[in-house]
């Protein structure tokens, strides 16, 4: 192997693309071998004259293990590790020692570990593993930024990040790379906000000129708008559809056209710095340090609403349907109603100040300065009649996942245990433990639980009782979705492969391959298999052969989730849309626009699809004729109105719905 381990230029092209060749000609055993060996890799991340050469570097190595299916493989978790570190190591790839030795600690078994044992230089030993392991949740470090990191977006692939001084940088969320730096503002990044290929910046702060807004394009990282009107710093930006909002410490909040850049109204009221913008249709919600909440209209800019009645500055803003919620200093949270501007509920609990409200359905999440509670708890409330409804406490990790059915609520978090509630009680009635890694996908049908992890297995439970019955092993990367129909459980994994398991026996039936990305979500009724990936296709699959029967394709980004009910297929993707297809026939049937944001989550039952977004909001459809559908109209004749949803917020807390 040390025919690798020359750091000359002329091994400069083998280093940066000896992976990649390796694995395509079917050598993966060779291409773990040097994954796992100190010296090649040393060699393989000092290929650059400058840190920012040796990132890009370290990036597309980590770009082409994710690309190649083995960013996840259980052989090396160099890939995974090299995530983490980047932004040391590109910095100095001398670390190298240090920084495996902080992550994995001196006695562990890891190939790359044992292979320090002969040193031909010395490093520093850390005294205790003190940084991220390779397989912890957090995927990438973004290094670039020389100052604070203000804000940050994203959606589908895309990263937005804003930082004092000037700088806006957009990242691909795979492999952790730098694609653009947009430079332009001439101060303090204070919000950014992404939509499709657009991105809005807002700036400002002190004595600086740059008061501006600025509309970006995502793939060529081309400032394309200037949107010049505040006189002082722009604190708080947001975009729906053609129409971007912002809110200045100039008291004002303006709106503009997104795609001409021309400014269309300036909404003056508030007698204090607006910190907080948000839209939904036509209208917007704005909080300032005048301790108000104003309520606009999108289209005329006429003030609607002033809703009084916090003591504090307003640091957070909500809306969805006919319901406001905002946060403040006061260590409250008010909700209103968007119609009338009448004050409905004061939420108060044991938190400081309120600095981040969320809202879904009739359900209220409470972030406070110190997390979402002093102690570790979750709150939500009940926006309908202002009731503390659950403090689900246990949860000082992150919950990756959620499911329910009847009574009973299931998690997966990364502390690795997998977690049975009450959903009338919020009373944990199981913990069960067996993975090695997060859990971060559950299903459940009736006495039997199903649990995907990033230990790339999948593990069948009883919930009654919480005993494990099988351990199912075969994916090579991370398990991202599972479903379960009668008997035959269905996985889609980081590795591309869908895979068909008999519930009982615990026995693999079929290998899917099709997918040239990430199998994002599964899906499953009677005979039929629907997936949903990150090569932005839905599949349909034959459930007893396995075979391939559709490829559908219309989504612009990555398909998020799948569903199936007889002979409608529904998918929801990050290009926002929901689409309804045949099943039988392959045939696309109706493109649902409407949602802000990336489609998360999509369900069907009978004639209506229900979908759930990024941008707060859920929106009901007729399937049938693909029109939108009144909530109130939907849940007093389906029990999709009647069911409860359980979602995850932010990645840390459980929401019930």
């Amino acid at each position: 192997m040390t025919k690798y381990c020359s750091s000359s230029r002329d091994n400069d092209f083998s280093l940066r693309h000896a992976i990649f060749h390796l694995v395509k000609s079917g050598e993966r055993a060779k291409a773990f071998a040097l994954l796992n060996d100190f010296a090649w890799v040393r060699s393989a991340i000092s290929v650059g004259d400058d840190e920012a050469q040796r990132r890009a570097t370290i990036g597309n190595l980590i770009r082409d293990c994710v690309e190649l299916g083995i960013y996840f493989a259980p052989e090396s978790d160099t890939p995974r590790f090299l995530s983490k570190a980047v932004h040391a190591l590109s910095y100095d790839p001398n670390e190298l020692a240090s920084q495996v030795l902080a992550r994995l600690g001196h006695d562990s078994k890891d190939p790359l570990v044992r292979s320090l044992q002969t040193p031909d230089q010395p490093w520093l030993e850390p005294v205790r593993v003190a940084l991220t392991h390779p397989r912890d949740p957090l995927l990438h470090v973004l290094a670039g930024h020389s100052d604070p990191v203000n804000c940050v977006a994203i959606e589908g692939d895309t990263i937005v990040t804003g930082s004092g001084y000037n700088a806006v940088r957009i990242w691909d969320a795979t492999s952790g790379k730098e694609q653009h730096v947009l430079k332009g503002h001439l101060w303090r990044v204070n919000s950014v906000a992404i939509q499709g290929d657009t991105v809005v910046t807002g700036s400002g702060g002190g004595l600086s000129e740059d008061r501006t807004v600025r509309i970006w394009n995502t793939t060529s990282g081309e400032e394309q708008h200037v949107l010049d009107g505040h006189s002082c710093a722009v604190k708080s930006v947001a975009i729906e559809g053609d129409t971007v909002v912002s809110g200045s410490s100039d008291k004002t909040v303006r709106i503009w056209n997104a795609t001409s850049g021309e400014e269309q109204h300036v909404l003056k009221g508030h007698t204090g710095p607006v910190l907080s913008v948000a839209i939904q249709g036509n209208t917007i919600v704005s909080g300032s340090g005048d301790k108000t909440v104003r309520v606009w209209n999108a289209t005329s800019g006429e003030e609607q609403f002033e809703l009084k009645g916090h003591s504090g500055a307003v640091s957070s803003v909500a809306i969805e349907g006919n319901m406001i919620v905002s946060g403040s200093q006061d260590r409250t949270v008010r909700i209103w109603n968007a119609a009338s501007g009448e004050e409905q509920h004061v939420l108060k609990g044991p938190f400081g100040a309120v600095l981040s409200v969320a809202i879904d359905g009739d359900k209220v999440v409470i972030g406070s300065g110190g997390g979402f509670s002093e102690e570790n708890t979750v709150r939500i409330w009940n926006a309908t009649s202002g009731e503390e409804q659950y403090v689900v406490k246990g949860l000082s990790f992150t919950v990756l996942s959620v499911a329910i059915e009847g009574d009973s609520v299931v998690t997966g978090s990364t502390d690795k245990m997998v977690r049975i509630w009450n959903a009338m009680s919020g009373e944990e009635q199981h913990v069960v433990k067996g993975h090695s890694d997060a859990v971060s996908s559950v299903a459940i049908e009736g006495d039997t639980v199903v649990t995907g992890s990033q230990d790339r297995t999948v593990r069948i439970w009883d919930a009654t009782s919480g005993k494990e019955l099988h351990v199912l092993k075969g994916h090579s990367g991370s398990v991202r979705s599972v479903a379960i129909d009668g008997g035959t459980i269905v996985t889609g994994s980081q590795d591309r492969t869908v895979r068909i398991w008999d519930a009982t026996s615990g026995k693999e039936l079929h290998v899917l391959k099709g997918h040239s990305g990430s199998v994002r979500s599964v899906a499953i009724d009677g005979g039929t298999i629907v997936t949903g990936s990150q090569d932005r296709t839905v599949r349909i699959w034959d459930a007893t052969s396995g075979k391939e029967q559709h490829v559908l394709e219309g989504h612009s980004f990555a398909v998020s989730s799948v569903a199936i009910e007889s002979d409608t297929v529904v998918s929801g993707s990050s290009d926002k849309t929901v689409r309804i297809w045949n099943a039988t026939s392959g045939e696309e049937k109706h493109v649902l626009k409407g949602h802000a944001d990336s489609v998360s989550s999509v369900a069907i039952e009978g004639d209506t699809v229900v979908s759930k977004s990024n941008d707060g909001t859920t929106r009901y459809w007729n399937a049938r004729t693909g029109e939108a559908l009144d909530a109130n109209e939907v849940e007093g004749s389906t029990a999709l109105g009647t069911k409860t949803l359980v979602n995850i917020e932010n990645g840390t807390h459980v929401k019930f719905a």
